[in-house]
């Protein structure tokens, strides 16, 4: 179904536009229907705006015409301003020929007509959205970012600069820089950030938060999707286990390419990359079980971005995995006191009072976030674990009882523990 989808929108489209549904897979069927509704909106401003332009137009025939029985000597300036006029595209026109451009595939043509509206009216947020999504569409990704920033600054509710820029940072695999941006999206109506997010968190592995955006797009506003490829994400969801196969289909392209330049002593020199790209090569080493190299690349892009959190998270989890607590753990320390909501930084400094030895302080951290985590998760292992060895069984069982009901763990381990709750009670 999703193949099919994609051959339906890259049907006629240069080649240059089939990469774009390598690098966003499955996501040009919903932002289509997204922006399709805001173009129809734009439409009827058009319409508006066209009448008033006529208005002027209008007008300006018989200023020329008093201009010419009051002052002969300016006539002929007057008739060539009007010329000029007539002949000029509008910055609504521009723009509206950008937009026919784009949804036919052709996101070259349609910058060009996005540019020429936002020279003549720079203060026109949908301009900027439009160019924005015209260099979505040829990946060029930082210029779009630029362009929807302005979009929104313009208009903090323009839900396609929203939506846009959070698809840009999503496509370079900048997650924690998408992720606000797609839910104010979201709150605004547009149906791709809601996809957007279910994808984020299940490739964070953040399974309650993906199953709650997953049961909205479930809903009759969603139907643009494949409900095969949704299916399987709510599954993977529900069992916290998300295979090779469905990560393939809604995890962005690596952003490493085909070929990089070695180093003198050998490794790929990424100098030249943004922090953003070194942050996601370095998740992709840690879940490849690299965590060295993973330490590496993320060094390497809070050189460049030492606010990039995200990095900052994930070199916390390659020294922790790396048996290097006492260095992981003021990194989490730091985070939880900026985002003390934030699962993810919760479970790294628990696991670190854990390592430490330090198990009642570890629980009484993950108890904080445990409970509005949703469906059990890394949280409710580390609680369910540490009562087993605290020897705190009454208090244990009911979390194992939890993991065993959601399924999609190793059974045989958790009946282990529970038998050994029940013998030691």
């Amino acid at each position: 179904m999703v193949e099919k989808m994609h051959e339906t929108m890259t049907e006629d489209r240069p080649a240059e536009e089939e990469k774009l549904d390598q690098a966003m897979t499955t996501m040009d069927p919903i932002l289509q229907a997204s922006l399709k509704r805001e173009q129809k909106q734009r439409l009827r401003r058009n319409l508006l705006y066209g009448g008033l332009a006529m208005a002027v137009m209008v007008g300006l025939f018989f200023v020329v015409l008093f201009n010419q029985d009051l002052n002969p000597d300016d006539s002929s300036k007057a008739s060539q301003n009007l010329a000029t006029a007539k002949s000029s595209e509008s910055p609504e026109e521009l723009s509206k020929d950008g937009w026919a451009l784009w949804q036919s595939g052709n996101s070259g043509a349609a910058e060009q007509k996005f540019l020429k509206a936002v020279a003549t009216e720079p203060k026109g947020a949908n301009h900027w959205n439009g160019l924005g999504w015209s260099q979505i569409g040829q990946q060029k990704y930082d210029s779009a970012i630029e362009s929807f920033q302005k979009c929104v600054k313009l208009d903090g509710a323009n839900a396609g600069g929203l939506n846009g820029l959070g698809q840009a940072y999503l496509a370079r695999r900048e997650y924690d820089l998408a992720e606000p941006f797609l839910r104010r999206a979201m709150k605004k109506g547009a149906s791709a950030a809601t996809y957007g997010l279910a994808r984020i968190y299940l490739l964070q592995q953040d399974y309650g938060k993906a199953k709650t955006m997953l049961v909205k797009l479930k809903t009759p506003t969603h139907s643009g999707l494949d409900g095969g490829l949704i299916d399987a994400m709510t599954e993977a969801a529900r069992t916290k286990t998300l295979n090779p196969e469905l990560r393939k289909k809604i995890e962005p392209a690596e952003p490493e390419p085909a070929q990089v330049a070695a180093t003198e002593n050998g490794e790929p020199d990424r100098s030249g990359w943004s922090a953003g790209g070194l942050s996601a090569k370095g998740w992709y080493e840690f879940r490849s079980g690299n965590y060295a190299a993973a330490e590496k690349l993320f060094r390497m892009a809070l050189e460049k971005d030492p606010k990039m959190d995200s990095s900052a998270n994930g070199l916390g989890f390659a020294l922790l995995n790396q048996g290097n607590t006492d260095e992981a753990q003021p990194i989490f320390e730091r985070l939880v006191k900026v985002n003390p909501k934030h699962g993810g930084y919760v479970n790294g400094l628990a696991r670190c009072f854990k390592n430490n030895g330090d198990l009642k302080k570890a629980v009484k951290l993950w108890k904080t976030q445990e409970k509005d985590s949703g469906p059990p998760d890394a949280l409710t292992w580390g609680i369910a674990r540490s009562l087993v060895e605290l020897k705190e069984y009454d208090e244990a069982l009911p979390y194992l009882k939890r993991i065993k009901a959601a399924g999609g763990e190793d059974l045989s381990s958790i009946d282990a523990l529970i038998a050994e709750c029940e013998a030691g009670k």
